[in-house]
């Protein structure tokens, strides 16, 4: 099969950095739940997930706070381990997926949560929500998934919401500013791309905590503080 996938993923690298851009992932992500049955469930239970708490402790050295928004939520394991953090916090959790969205509501609701809301969008929505409307953007191995073509555009949305910080846990790494393709997903520069969005922003990188495969490599949390 090996000899199969890596001309296919060639193609697919071509074919997003040449004309369909994240046309393809789009797709994909939105219809996840359809050819893999169960998996919007199944996120859930991933919320021990060693990573979360790397996430959940970079968020807390932001405290005190009143929003936090996640781009690419899925079902919302890392909102139930920001809420156990933040008990009183407004939690946004964004998602292309119907099927998760609609699993995480229900999962808050029946916990009678009502300060978890959740959007069934795609990330270009980000267009429409108002300057510094949230004080916290995350994005965990989500941006792996966005084309080189709208990459900047993307960071530069999330960092016009954010009024306190960005935390991303990525693909990460020096060089790579036009993006560099790995089996279905793209490692950045952040740091570059970030700064010329953000200039006055600090920027912090860390090994992230989420381990295996080309985590081991290109694996990072980025912390920017605006």
């Amino acid at each position: 099969m090996r000899w199969i996938k890596r001309p296919l993923r060639g193609l697919q690298e071509y074919a997003e950095r040449r004309f369909l851009g994240s046309a393809l992932q789009s797709v994909l992500w939105r219809f996840r739940h359809v050819y893999k049955r169960g998996w919007a469930e199944g996120y859930l239970e991933t919320v021990a997930h060693p990573h979360r708490q790397q996430l959940v402790d970079a968020v807390g050295k932001l405290d005190p706070l009143t929003s936090i928004l996640e781009v690419g939520c899925a079902s919302g394991a890392n909102l139930i381990r920001l809420r156990e953090r933040f008990p009183t916090v407004d939690l946004i959790g964004l998602d292309i997926n119907a099927r998760a969205v609609a699993v995480g509501q229900k999962y808050f609701a029946d916990r009678g949560d009502t300060r978890v809301r959740f959007l069934n969008a795609h990330v270009k929505q980000l267009q429409s929500m108002p300057n510094r409307s949230v004080d916290v953007v995350l994005a965990d191995a989500v941006l792996m998934f966005v084309t080189p073509d709208r990459i900047q555009t993307v960071l530069a949305e999330m960092g016009r919401v954010a009024s306190k910080a960005l935390i991303l846990n990525e693909y990460h790494c020096a060089g790579l500013v036009d993006g560099h393709f790995l089996g279905g997903r793209w490692a950045y520069d952040f740091v570059t791309l970030l700064q010329r969005e953000l200039p006055q922003a600090k920027i912090q990188t860390s090994k992230s905590s989420f381990v295996g495969g080309a985590w081991d490599i290109y694996g990072t949390l980025i912390e920017v503080r605006l």
